[in-house]
């Protein structure tokens, strides 16, 4: 997989960004009212997953050494 600016693969890109996703469940769990938060949360993942659209598709043509 290419390595973009600052040397960090889309997989890696990735995963940081995922890692964060799931600290921001756990600070809006902690700070927001349930439904708010689920709104809130519900919004960045959508984002989330827009903005790694296909990436799936170009890990699995790569075969598994990619994912490091």
């Amino acid at each position: 997989m290419e390595r973009a600016a600052g040397g960090k693969s889309a997989s890696v890109r990735f995963s940081d960004r995922f890692d964060c996703l799931t600290a921001r469940a756990r600070e809006l769990s902690a700070t927001a009212a349930p439904g708010p938060a689920l709104t809130a949360w519900l919004r960045e993942l959508v984002e989330f997953t827009g903005t790694y659209r296909g990436l799936t598709a170009v890990l699995m043509l790569n075969g598994p050494d990619v994912v490091r």
